[in-house]
């Protein structure tokens, strides 16, 4: 009898343990959980619709709900964008921005339903900085309760080329739910052991030339190298960051 009550209370125990590692995060008519280690905390807003002219109309983006995760990985906390997850409605995507009427949603579309093991071509979706994203490693197929996706492993720049960098790299995520009524963004920035925090300058000795070869050569082979790894080799783990994407619902 004793030994069946002590059994009892370790399981108790050991749930309460678990059950402290996951927190909950809600806003509007959305819901997700997250490992307690991904963030101190979860900011929430109606992120306000954003209006491109003329060229620069692919950018517009809606009203929207954002969540950000507020001490995600503070080591690394300078990137090109903040580690969020953006909601929004597809209607009002349509009405503001004709790149994602147009193009971006049905070719969001088409890859969800084909899942293609790699992708070859380039995700442009006007949800993400302009400097995302070039090179599309490591694609999961994600599903979460009324809805699926796909996150790879990416790199941001801007303007110039420069050797690839942990302040460069990133986690992105596209998703839809299964009625297309809502369109899921999430950007996170990660890190691997291998790589510096910040690029390293130009060396003003080398010719512009030689270094822009250098730098691609190089940049290409730590693509191959951050496509053979684990989940478990970035920091934070990525199968962290699925976890939360895979119990996100929206209504």
């Amino acid at each position: 009898m004793k030994r069946t009550l002590f059994a009892i209370g370790l399981t108790l125990l050991l749930a309460a343990c678990t059950s402290t590692t996951n927190q909950v995060a809600e806003f509007d008519d959305t819901r997700f959980t997250y490992d307690h280690t991904l963030a101190i905390s979860i900011t929430t807003q109606w992120a306000p619709e954003t209006i491109m002219l003329g060229a620069y109309e692919s950018g517009s983006t809606p009203q929207h709900a954002l969540f950000t995760l507020a001490g995600y990985n503070p080591q690394y906390d300078q990137r090109h964008q903040q580690p969020e997850i953006a909601v929004y409605l597809v209607a009002n995507f349509k009405r503001v921005n004709s790149y994602f009427k147009d193009q971006a949603l049905s070719d969001l579309t088409k890859l969800l339903v084909e899942k293609p093991a790699s992708i070859t071509s380039t995700i442009r979706l006007p949800s993400v900085s302009p400097g995302c994203c070039f090179a599309h490693m490591l694609p999961k197929y994600l599903k979460f309760p009324n809805g699926s996706g796909v996150r790879f492993i990416t790199y941001q720049r801007g303007q110039s080329i420069d050797p690839l960098a942990n302040a460069n790299l990133a986690y992105v995520f596209h998703g839809l739910t299964d009625d297309r009524q809502h369109y899921i963004s999430a950007i996170f920035p990660v890190s691997v052991s291998f790589l510096p925090r910040k690029a390293a300058t130009k060396n003003p000795a080398i010719d512009m030339q030689t270094y822009i070869s250098a730098t691609l050569e190089y940049n290409e082979e730590v693509v191959r190298k951050i496509a053979a790894l684990e989940s478990g080799d970035f920091q934070p783990n990525l199968n962290l960051l699925d976890e939360m994407l895979q119990s996100l619902q929206t209504k």
